[in-house]
C-alpha cells in the first residue's frame, strides 16, 4: 500500500512541471510589439475616411437640438383676458395648485357631489365653496359626516377645470366645539 505523502509529491512535481512549460512557451513566443504611428508633415484631407465625426459628437449635437423645440402649451394658454377669471357662482377661481392650508369649514352632500363650504375669515374673504375631488381622504370625511360630524379643518390643492375650481384634499382634521370653553 502507497502512502498519501507519496501521492502529495507525484502532485507536487506535476504542478512544477506544467508551470515550467507555460513558462517556456511564453519565452518561446513573446507578444508582437506595437510601433507607434509615424507622424507626417501635411495635414489629411477633410475628407479622408479618417476624419469623419464620432458618433458621440452626432449624439451630442441630436440632444442639442432637443432643446430647440417649441415649449409645451401651458395650461394658461388661451385667450387673455383682462377682466379676472369667476367660476358660475360669481366667485374668483384660484389657480391651479394653488394650495389651501388649515381651513375650516363644513361638508355639504349633493347626491352624489360632496361640496366643501368654508367658513368666511376677513383675511380670505374669496373661498365660499368648492367642489371635493373624490379620495379615500374624501370618503373618510363623508363617513365622520354620516356619524354626525360636520365641521372639518381641511389642507387641500385647488385643481381648476372646465371654469371652476376643485378640491384635492391633503390632510382633514375634526373639529370639535368645546361649548362655552372655547376662546
Amino acid at each position: 500500500m502507497k502512502r498519501p505523502i507519496h501521492w502529495i509529491g507525484v502532485g507536487v512535481a506535476s504542478l512544477l512541471i506544467v508551470v515550467w512549460a507555460v513558462g517556456a512557451q511564453e519565452t518561446v513566443n513573446p507578444p508582437p510589439k506595437i510601433e507607434p504611428p509615424t507622424s507626417t508633415t501635411q495635414p489629411a484631407p477633410a475628407d479622408a475616411p479618417g476624419n469623419q465625426r464620432p458618433a458621440q459628437a452626432e449624439m451630442i449635437r441630436r440632444l442639442l437640438d432637443r432643446d430647440r423645440r417649441p415649449p409645451a402649451i401651458s395650461p394658461e394658454g388661451g385667450v387673455a383676458s383682462d377682466a379676472p377669471a369667476v367660476d358660475p357662482d360669481g366667485n374668483p377661481l384660484l389657480p391651479d395648485g394653488a394650495m389651501v392650508f388649515e381651513r375650516s369649514g363644513r361638508l355639504v352632500r349633493e347626491g352624489e357631489r360632496s361640496r366643501f363650504v368654508f367658513q368666511l375669515q376677513p383675511s380670505d374673504p374669496k373661498l365660499r365653496s368648492m367642489e371635493i375631488l373624490p379620495n379615500q381622504l374624501r370618503e373618510a370625511m363623508e363617513r365622520e359626516a354620516a356619524a354626525g360630524f360636520t365641521e372639518f379643518i381641511v389642507s387641500a390643492e385647488v385643481t381648476r377645470y372646465d371654469g371652476r375650481n376643485f378640491l384635492l384634499l391633503k390632510k382633514i382634521l375634526r373639529r370639535v366645539s368645546h361649548g362655552n370653553l372655547g376662546p
